[in-house]
């Protein structure tokens, strides 16, 4: 039980850190098309 818990709790996190990346990947490309 503990451990499927765990496991749900890895999914959380793992998706948290994907959006962060993936916004900050979508900054940097909004930054690039203003230089433009």
């Amino acid at each position: 039980m503990l451990t499927l818990a765990m496991n749900n709790w890895v999914k959380v996190l793992n998706l948290l850190e994907f959006q962060k990346e993936f916004r900050h990947k979508q900054n940097i490309l909004q930054d690039t098309a203003l230089l433009l």
